[in-house]
């Protein structure tokens, strides 16, 4: 055989193999290793972004990066100071990534805002604002209803602390308002923000003036909760036996709670005058209503009404007059030249207003609370030039009022959420929960509950024991929007408003111990941005190798049509110049 066959038959031996191989289509199985996913979430979104990319861009190239929770997933890196609210949706292991601690940081650890107000009442909002690396920098909070600002709080922070920022404002229209809070420092990246929702509803606190004596103090209190719309003031004055003035239609005596109920406050002038019947009757209003006392003392003269103060020995004051301002930072104050105050003030007391010593304050009865005040003489420095006498009245009676529990609570666990998210729902049957044959299991009420959320969607509801308490779990609906939960018990019927935003924040804690404690319990550790360039190895150490067996079909490939042309047209060339056919 000549050179020339021989390289025509092997061009036309490798174009057969090929065409053999193609017919025939062989599969390989081999052990393939896979390149991990790793989830980047940040814990806020707005604050830790920048962060965020960063790690994200460290980790392309040996991870698949998901910016959100998905299935199957390798591992988690959280952005942020703070263990994630729902660490369930996070797989292990997961580290944590904080910004270097000598960068200015704030984060917003919680916010507190009233469920439910009344129009032109004021609402209280405190903020736990957290902030470090800062020293010698404004700290600038400021506090957004719809959008327009409502407050602003500057303070100078002097070393890394936590700050509790009391803020408010006064609603202008009925129906629920989106609350957002902002903090921020000179130097830190971003800005940190917090929501909450508020409820803003026509309805009056209704409050219950009962002196078993005339008392001066009660009746300036009165006269100024009566010029003040948002409350309904109901009054009775006991000027001698079977002698009283009445405004309204209050309750003859105070002995029975169920003719109590209807109100949020009582207020009581010249306590020492009440009889042991009557302390029962408002100890029972406390306790199975939910409601606040208010007692105006007169004097220091001694009295049944000392077993709701559980204080026995009290120390008065008698000189130049002095101002008292409320406790809680704002910028109310009472005057008086006449005060009494308990020598020890009693287990789980809180000063409300008082310099060195307790002159308004308020301990827990049950699921109410009892108010003091032992400013005796404070209705004669009732000008404004002196004090606020009217706005602090009004101010402590309407938390007192709002404090008290309505016959059916209704709550939703977040109270903003995201669309499609998670939202549990919480309802709580007043007369149930707060009897205590139903805490025994005595005579146990079994009450029916429904609950539904605009539309129309049915919420189950299930009982948590013999409470008077039902949780629910519903899913946020898909379009952002305003909602309302409705539910329905024993004739009662509550609603509240469910906000659906895709830009809600939350506040969330900032501990980088916390931070720390999560990272380890989940097979990872905590870094500072400056180390993230060691993250990348320390997630491929913790990650177990994931292969996956594959199946590969080598001749599948359209490649090989290259190489079964290109002999063809060899072998046909040389038999050509060969004047072969």
């Amino acid at each position: 055989m000549t050179r020339d066959s021989m390289q025509r038959a092997g061009l036309r031996g490798v174009a057969v193999v090929i065409a053999l191989a193609a017919l025939v289509d062989p599969a390989i199985t081999r052990d393939r290793r896979t390149k991990p996913v790793v989830i980047v979430s940040a814990m806020d979104s707005a604050r830790d972004a920048r962060l965020a990319d960063a790690v994200t861009n460290a980790l392309r190239g040996r991870f698949s990066v998901a910016r959100s929770p998905v299935a199957g997933a390798s591992g988690a890196v959280i952005v942020g100071d703070g263990p994630p609210i729902s660490g369930d949706e996070f797989p292990s292991p997961a580290f944590v990534v904080v910004a270097d601690s000598g960068e200015p940081t704030v984060s917003i650890d919680r916010l507190d805002v009233p469920q439910a107000t009344t129009l032109d009442e004021r609402v209280p909002v405190l903020a736990t604002v957290n902030v470090r690396g800062a020293a010698g920098r404004p700290l600038d909070v400021t506090l957004r209803v719809a959008g327009a600002a409502m407050d602003r709080v500057t303070r100078r922070v002097d070393h890394d602390s936590t700050f509790s920022i009391p803020m408010g404002f006064v609603p202008s229209s009925l129906g629920p308002a989106g609350v957002r809070v902002s903090a921020s420092v000179d130097g830190a990246q971003s800005t940190t923000v917090a929501d909450a929702t508020l409820d803003v509803v026509s309805r009056r606190r209704t409050i219950l003036f009962f002196d078993p004596r005339p008392s001066w103090t009660s009746t300036f209190v009165r006269r100024a909760l009566e010029r003040d719309p948002q409350f309904a003031v109901t009054s009775r004055t006991v000027t001698a036996r079977n002698v009283s003035t009445n405004a309204g239609r209050p309750p003859a005596t105070l002995d029975d709670p169920s003719t109590l109920s209807e109100f949020d406050v009582l207020v009581i002038g010249a306590p020492d005058a009440l009889s042991a019947r009557n302390v029962g009757g408002l100890e029972a209003f406390m306790r199975r209503r939910g409601g606040s006392v208010v007692f105006l003392l007169d004097d220091s003269t001694q009295g049944p009404y000392e077993r709701l103060t559980r204080a026995t020995a009290w120390s008065s004051s008698r000189g130049v007059p002095a101002t008292f301002a409320l406790s809680r930072g704002d910028s109310l104050t009472l005057r008086a030249a006449v005060t009494v105050a308990p020598a020890r003030l009693p287990a789980a007391a809180t000063v409300i207003a008082g310099d060195t010593k307790p002159i308004v304050w308020e301990t827990p009865v049950g699921a109410g609370r009892l108010i003091v005040s032992g400013a005796l003489d404070a209705w004669r420095f009732r000008d404004p030039a002196s004090s606020t006498f009217d706005r602090f009245w009004r101010t402590v009676i309407a938390d007192a009022a709002a404090s008290a529990p309505p016959p059916l609570l209704v709550e939703t666990a977040p109270a903003i959420a995201k669309p499609g998210e998670t939202v549990e729902v919480y309802a709580t049957i007043r007369d149930v929960a707060l009897d205590p044959d139903a805490a025994s299991g005595a005579g146990a009420i079994r009450p029916s509950i429904s609950a539904t959320l605009e539309p129309g969607t049915r919420v189950r509801m299930w009982p948590e024991g013999n409470v008077g308490r039902f949780t629910g779990t519903m899913r946020a609906p898909r379009r952002p929007g305003v909602y309302r939960v409705t539910v329905a018990s024993g004739g009662h019927t509550a609603d509240i408003p469910l906000i659906v935003s895709a830009d809600v924040r939350m506040a969330t804690p900032s501990s980088p111990t916390l931070s720390s404690a999560w990272a380890t319990s989940r097979g990872g550790r905590l870094f500072q941005a400056r180390d993230i360039g060691r993250l990348p190895a320390a997630l491929d150490a913790a990650i177990r190798p994931r292969s996956d067996r594959t199946v590969w079909h080598p001749f599948r490939s359209a490649w090989w049509i290259l190489p079964f042309v290109l002999a063809l047209s060899a072998e046909w060339w040389l038999r050509r110049r060969q004047g072969l056919r």
